[in-house]
């Protein structure tokens, strides 16, 4: 799927409800939560970021905006303040990030928290596997192409949505949007040729099974099947 005429930021938000608690994870300048408040009128957000530069630097966009009493800025370590302290969120935004990374902060997850609203940067298979392990539900996933860069986002919620089950749902994905998106085929056949022309150079057997396995399930539609809560 194409963004045109739309930011990533527009495409997240257009999730978010109104009168709700947002936090927003790797917050950096603060324009999540600033654009939360301002176009989707949550009810309250939060900005969170790790490092203290960036966090400063939201402080600034926030007092500007007029929103200092809208939005809190915490200093904190993936997810960590708000589970210590329990607080309850219908939406965690993780943007901006690689897989690896954004599946170490779902690591943290708590049931205080309902949905995540997610925008990778690289293939997501370990974000769905920490929602494997985690037993929480893709509502939807989108392949997306901003400026010839890639994009993957997903919308994983507690209570609805479809489980990872299968290799292929770890793999491709679950929801059936996304796999009949023609950018995502055509990642599919791409990344698929790039495995083919590797597969001789390969020596180490895992990694040798992964592209044998990966494929064969693209080329072979292979699937057996995930599961849909509703």
């Amino acid at each position: 799927m194409r963004l045109i005429n739309q930011t990533r930021l527009d495409f997240l938000l257009e999730f978010v409800e109104p009168a709700t608690i947002l936090a927003d994870i790797g917050t950096d300048h603060g324009y999540v939560p600033i654009e939360a408040i301002k176009s989707k009128q949550v009810s309250h957000a939060y900005g969170a970021d790790l490092n203290f530069n960036p966090l400063n630097q939201a402080r600034k966009n926030v007092e500007k905006a007029g929103l200092s009493a809208e939005i809190d800025l915490i200093q904190t370590d993936g997810l960590t303040y708000f589970k210590e302290h329990n607080i309850r969120l219908d939406y965690v935004v993780i943007a901006g990030l690689g897989a690896q990374s954004i599946s170490k902060i779902i690591a943290q997850d708590y049931l205080g928290i309902n949905n995540y609203l997610i925008c990778a940067n690289t293939d997501p298979w370990p974000i769905r596997e920490q929602l494997q392990l985690k037993n929480l539900l893709i509502n939807q996933e989108f392949f997306l192409v901003d400026q010839d860069q890639k994009y993957w986002f997903l919308w994983v919620s507690r209570i609805s949505g479809r489980k990872v089950v299968s290799k292929r749902d770890l793999y491709l994905g679950v929801d059936k949007h996304l796999l009949n998106d023609r950018d995502y085929q055509e990642f599919l056949v791409l990344t698929t040729a790039k495995y083919k022309k590797l597969l001789p150079l390969v020596h180490h057997q895992k990694q040798k099974q992964f592209y044998e396995l990966f494929i064969n399930m693209v080329e072979k539609g292979e699937n057996h099947g995930s599961t849909e809560n509703n």
